[in-house]
């Protein structure tokens, strides 16, 4: 059986990604992922931060989109859903 992963990253228009944190840890996922989204250097840019688990995404944060969008996670952190990671 293969250990669950979780997976932030910055996507990019062009596919790309950076700023990559593979992690067992859901904190530690939470944490890389609420960094990724607080940074305010990146409003306005078409790149977007995902928090996936297990290869399923958990949270799209856009950048680009008004606070109201449903791609929009900066505030609302504690909407997404926790997943048991020893499942």
């Amino acid at each position: 059986m293969t250990q669950p992963i979780f997976r932030v990253y910055l996507r990019f228009p062009d596919q790309t990604v950076s700023h990559k944190t593979n992690t067992v840890s859901q904190a530690a996922a939470l944490v890389a992922f609420s960094e990724l989204v607080n940074d305010v250097s990146l409003d306005g840019t078409k790149c977007a931060a995902v928090l996936s688990f297990n290869n399923r995404q958990m949270a799209f944060h856009k950048f680009d989109v008004s606070a109201e969008d449903q791609d929009y996670w900066r505030g609302r952190l504690n909407e997404i859903s926790t997943i048991n990671a020893a499942r």
